[in-house]
């Protein structure tokens, strides 16, 4: 009985590096596939904030033609770096 020990004993010993490399190795994938999902997810809010930000720009556009106000309402935007869409859509309205 105390060799049956002495020899699950070792055995778990020598399989235990090899149980460790395998567990590094899956939360390295882990890790890379949170970092994709972060990137999607980034690119889907950055999509949405540019849809948000030009239906703003939209309404109060509509706003300021219907009520035929004779300065037009000013729309200031505190961003780090603006999209290029931002940009060409902010030239667009003039």
């Amino acid at each position: 009985m105390f060799l049956s020990l002495f020899f699950l004993q070792h055995l778990f010993f020598f399989q235990q590096p090899f149980l460790l490399k395998n567990f590094e190795q899956k939360q390295q994938q882990q890790l890379k596939k949170r970092g994709k999902d972060r990137k999607v997810r980034n690119s889907r809010t950055k999509v949405l904030r540019d849809f948000f930000f030009f239906f703003s720009l939209l309404v109060a556009r509509f706003e300021s033609n219907s009520h035929q106000q004779s300065t037009p309402k000013k729309i200031f935007v505190i961003e780090k770096r603006p999209s290029p869409i931002i940009i060409f859509f902010l030239l667009l309205q003039g």
